[in-house]
């Protein structure tokens, strides 16, 4: 039998670790590539009107 409130501490913790890890891994993302982090779509037409 799995304790109820160990089994939901233990899922609180992977869920947080695996948002530090995806943190982690979008600014490492950002560090590298910086230019392509925004990407400005609401000027590009307006040259042609």
């Amino acid at each position: 039998m799995i304790h109820p409130g160990g089994a939901n501490d233990m899922l609180w913790r992977i869920v947080g670790l695996l948002l530090l890890i995806n943190g982690v891994l979008g600014l490492v993302d950002i560090i590298r590539n910086p230019r392509c982090t925004v990407v400005d779509t609401t000027t590009a037409d307006n040259n042609n009107q």
